[in-house]
């Protein structure tokens, strides 16, 4: 068998998905700045290798044949603490996925680049935003991280 084919197994056993999240709980704190969760790989496998709400989202991950939206993810109730001992909790990648996009701490505003951030007009979410500017989502986003100058001509800030 080959190294390609037993690592995808691998990667689709209750083990090798719990070492999957948590090497992604790392890789996402070390990208935005954020504390290492305070738990070890193994002390997180040995927490969830037998939890049940684990068991049970990995196991309607399999009877879905492995499709994306299934995926056992681990959300962080409270988004502005880490990944800390209860904190964490078991849910599909498409139910955490809807839950970040529907958060509305990220208040918005625009301006016109020359105006140098006068606020021009608020809105209570990115995606109310995106809604009446009919202007996607991600693109204001990126505006108010600086990954891109504009989205639909105006600069994006957070409140």
């Amino acid at each position: 068998m080959s190294t390609k084919s037993s690592d995808a197994k691998y990667r689709k056993t209750k083990h090798g998905v719990l070492r999957r999240l948590y090497h992604k709980q790392i890789i996402r704190c070390k990208r935005k700045g954020w504390p290492l969760p305070e738990y070890t790989s193994q002390e997180f496998l040995n927490q969830f290798h037998g939890d049940i709400c684990f068991n049970d989202l990995y196991d309607q991950w399999v009877a879905h044949e492995y499709h994306t939206n299934f995926t056992p993810s681990v959300d962080r109730k409270d988004s502005g603490l880490g990944y800390v001992w209860g904190n964490i909790q078991f849910m599909t990648w498409q139910e955490n996925n809807k839950k970040g996009n529907q958060e509305t701490r990220k208040a918005v505003y625009y301006s016109k680049p020359h105006l140098h951030g006068v606020r021009l007009m608020a809105y209570d979410s990115i995606s109310d935003a995106s809604i009446a500017l009919r202007c996607s989502a991600s693109l204001i986003t990126r505006s108010c991280k600086s990954v891109r100058c504009t989205a639909r001509g105006y600069k994006w800030y957070y409140l």
